[in-house]
């Protein structure tokens, strides 16, 4: 599960764990809710709004500047991997409904 942070000055950054060479698959987030940190910021892939109701997803970057996260990625194991947040159909080129999502929480155990 993503976490957020959100920093005095508006800024906020997702975070994911991650392992080099274990395979993520794309997950979908949403529908996005009124007071998501991230309602009304532009995506990265699009630049438009992720909007209430959008679907997203994470896409993992590394560790940033975070020693003990470039630490544990280094010695190959999990760490906390800083993630931008983008539409789902941006990240994989498939438009998703919200039946679908429902659906996938449906699947979880």
């Amino acid at each position: 599960m993503p976490c957020y942070v959100r920093y005095d000055d508006g800024t906020h950054r997702a975070f994911v764990r991650m392992k080099h060479g274990e395979i993520r698959s794309f997950r979908a987030f949403g529908p996005k809710l009124k007071d998501h940190p991230t309602v009304d910021l532009p995506c990265p892939a699009c630049s438009e709004p992720m909007a209430v109701g959008s679907v997203t997803t994470l896409i993992a970057l590394g560790p940033g500047k975070d020693t003990e996260a470039r630490e544990r990625a280094r010695e190959n194991r999990w760490f906390n991997a800083i993630a931008i947040e983008l539409h789902f159909a941006c990240a994989t080129g498939m438009e998703i409904t919200l039946s679908d999502t429902v659906q996938a929480e449906g699947n979880r155990p």
